[in-house]
């Protein structure tokens, strides 16, 4: 591990991934941020910083990045005859040191410029829409680097392996891909707009490490709250409104308006929830996690 981040193992997971795990060799650097911490929470990445030496985590929840990184070192066998990979890029952005490491640069058709990749693990649900907007931000922050190194990348893509892919659902569903794989093309943004993104992360960076701000709902992951239109003992709503009265004019309007009721859903912080690593240092969070029990009981 890059941190001294502490390891429970309490699903009992077999020594040698927990080593693997513990052995990870990812290097930031020396720098004050990198970009994937830059892209991140100010105050998730700030209460890390305070507390890198108390946080604990469980093996099981870092198994994705495992895999992950196999996928990475999978890729890597394409060897530098065929791109420039994983190479680490530094550049001075608001009195700060920022660095990042890019998975994959090719030179393009054309021989003028060079094309960005980077490879991601993922779920179906996470590329339903396209790609993410924290993920535009890194390749673009990526971009700007590799610009200032005096590589051209007009173009970007995210290179998406679908974890939870399934041939049956491609044969049932036609939304779903065809297969366990998604190439995105990124939308890259004119360099000033890549510097001034760069700055202003930067400067929310250093204005946590004096005072915590809240964390957004977007950075939270946020759901809020719900009212679902329920008929009978159905466990699946007839429909779903974010108001309460919205809800309870669509069960009126029903054919048979008693057998419908409405059933309220509170809003949940999911990465609060399930997925923050400083929830035990962060108030915010907490007090979100406490209201969404209280809300259900």
């Amino acid at each position: 591990m890059t941190t001294t981040t502490r390891l429970t193992n309490r699903h009992g997971l077999p020594p040698t991934i927990v080593a693997a795990i513990e052995n990870d060799t990812y290097d930031p650097g020396a720098s004050d941020i990198t970009v994937t911490s830059l892209v991140n929470s100010p105050r998730i990445v700030a209460l890390t910083r305070q507390h890198r030496d108390e946080i604990t985590e469980d093996v099981g929840d870092h198994l994705y990045r495992l895999f992950g990184s196999g996928v990475h070192a999978v890729l890597e066998r394409a060897g530098e005859a065929h791109a420039i990979t994983e190479e680490r890029l530094y550049a001075d952005v608001g009195g700060w040191r920022i660095s990042g490491s890019f998975d994959s640069l090719t030179m393009d058709e054309r021989g003028d410029g060079w094309v960005l990749y980077d490879w991601k693990m993922c779920s179906v649900y996470k590329v339903k829409d396209g790609v993410p907007p924290e993920w535009e931000a890194q390749l673009n922050c990526y971009a700007w680097l590799l610009n200032q190194h005096g590589f051209r990348v007009p173009e970007a893509y995210i290179g998406a392996m679908l974890r939870d892919w399934s041939k049956a659902q491609a044969k049932r569903n036609r939304d779903w891909p065809e297969i366990g794989w998604k190439t995105l093309p990124v939308r890259l943004w004119p360099e000033a707009g890549q510097r001034a993104y760069l700055e202003e992360r930067v400067a929310l960076h250093q204005a946590a490490r004096e005072a915590l701000p809240q964390c957004s709902a977007e950075e939270r992951w946020a759901k809020p709250d719900a009212y679902a239109v329920m008929r009978g003992t159905n466990k699946r709503a007839t429909a779903v409104f974010a108001s309460e009265d919205g809800a309870f004019d669509s069960a009126a309007t029903q054919a048979t308006p008693r057998e419908y009721r409405v059933e309220y859903r509170p809003g949940v912080s999911t990465r609060c929830a399930d997925y923050c690593s400083v929830l035990a240092f962060c108030d915010q969070g907490q007090a979100l996690v406490a209201k969404a029990k209280g809300d259900e009981s």
